[in-house]
């Protein structure tokens, strides 16, 4: 006869040779875990800080005049980021548990390379060369991580729907975001093919922004007589009726460079609405899907019934 005693103790032993293996659960007192609250707020605040990467570094590579207004946030957003570098060699993941492993994970990833060069040479120069801001955009290494904050309005949105319901919904946005996001950069990039001419004399101007007869300059002196706001705007604008295939005809490119720019934009539009009209349809079919459960249901009664 056994008694209670020993059984216990054998017991105890069983569960500590099945002990499932837990990677944070012995690490240096350094390294942080990614699950806890203090690194999902820090998450969230750099997916911030990149939204204005993706948006406000453009327009101060466009607009000398915005670009002075813009020094701060440009500086607190390459600071924020040189602390998210040094915080990935402490950060662990699933595979990942000790400083050496997480460096030369961080590092072997080629992700270390994206965020070094985004970041610290436009803090060496002060900001200042244009050249060296554009590469910030090699922040869009992390472009996938920029709709974490979505992810969490559609769990706390929708509460008890169905994941298909959910994925659906969370692609329609991403794509509209996504579109949005990227007509900000085509329309960028079109003002700063138009002020190409702005060091010509005005009578051998070409572009769209700058020739004599553009009615955002004048006529008499050839000097930009539109705000920054004013140009932006109406860049948007005629991104949108590109891509959209509109084509008022309002303003159409002059130069081989602007020609060669909308081509590409055109296809861009197109391979949009592409995408576009396949979510459409699955966001559409999963709305109708328990309607159509249903419809099935009776129907199915009926003819047993009959």
């Amino acid at each position: 006869m056994v008694d209670d005693d020993s059984e216990d103790r054998v017991m105890d032993s069983c569960d500590e040779d099945f002990e499932v293996y837990d990677p944070y659960a012995k690490r240096e007192w350094y390294i942080l875990d990614p699950k806890s609250t203090g690194q999902k707020i820090w998450k969230l605040f750099i997916i911030l800080v990149s939204w204005s990467t993706m948006t406000v570094t453009p327009i101060g590579l466009v607009f000398p005049t915005a670009k002075e207004h813009l020094m701060l946030v440009e500086w607190f957003v390459d600071i924020s980021w040189a602390i998210e570098i040094m915080l990935c060699f402490f950060r662990a993941n699933d595979t990942c548990n000790t400083f050496q492993e997480i460096a030369k994970d961080y590092v072997h990833s080629g992700v270390f390379f994206y965020d070094f060069f985004a970041t610290f040479p436009s803090l060496i120069t002060m900001q200042r060369y244009n050249a060296v801001n554009s590469l910030k955009f090699l922040r869009l290494s992390h472009f996938s991580t920029l709709f974490y904050p979505m992810i969490l309005i559609l769990k706390v949105s929708l509460p008890n729907s169905n994941t298909h319901k959910v994925t659906n919904i969370y692609n329609f946005a991403i794509l509209i975001s996504s579109i949005m996001l990227f007509a900000h950069f085509f329309a960028c990039i079109w003002i700063y093919i138009g002020f190409l001419d702005k060091e010509l004399p005005p009578e051998e101007r070409t572009s769209w922004l700058m020739h004599p007869k553009s009615d955002f300059v004048n006529e008499e002196d050839g000097q930009v007589k539109a705000t920054d706001f004013q140009i932006f705007v109406f860049a948007y604008y005629w991104i949108w009726e590109v891509i959209t295939t509109v084509g008022y005809g309002d303003y159409t490119p002059l130069t081989w460079k602007e020609q060669l720019f909308v081509i590409g934009l055109e296809f861009f539009g197109l391979s949009f609405f592409s995408i576009l009209m396949g979510l459409v349809n699955n966001f559409v079919t999963s709305l109708n899907h328990g309607f159509k459960s249903l419809l099935n249901e009776r129907m199915h009664q009926l003819d047993l019934w009959v």
